[in-house]
């Protein structure tokens, strides 16, 4: 996976908390207005909740008119997460219109715990 807008820091994650894996199925073409809406969408959406989007990556070769990518977002707890399902209007706006573009999307949730 290559990354898109995020991340610029390629290290390690050190930061405790819940970590959201979300893979996207799109069409490859919509890969850079989805990078744009979502960089977008961010500004208002890490304002609002305790909550950092890690990555958002593409595939490195996309063979094919469909592709898959892959956004990273850690949130503090489950109820960081929870909450964060009603956005800012701006936010929320961004988030429909990147939902459009694509044919399927499925979240894996894991817990970062480092003692």
């Amino acid at each position: 996976m290559t990354p898109t807008v995020r991340p610029t820091d390629h290290g390690e994650r050190t930061t405790e908390g819940i970590y959201v894996f979300r893979w996207f199925e799109v069409w490859n073409r919509d890969v850079e207005l989805i990078a744009n809406l979502s960089q977008r969408a961010w500004l208002s959406f890490e304002e609002g909740f305790d909550t950092q989007v890690q990555g958002l990556f593409r595939e490195e070769t996309a063979a094919g008119d469909m592709g898959q990518m892959l956004l990273l977002t850690r949130y503090t707890s489950l109820a960081v997460w929870e909450d964060s399902r009603t956005p800012s209007v701006e936010a929320r706006e961004l988030f429909r219109q990147r939902h459009e573009l694509m044919a399927e999307a499925k979240p894996f949730c894991t817990r970062l715990h480092l003692r």
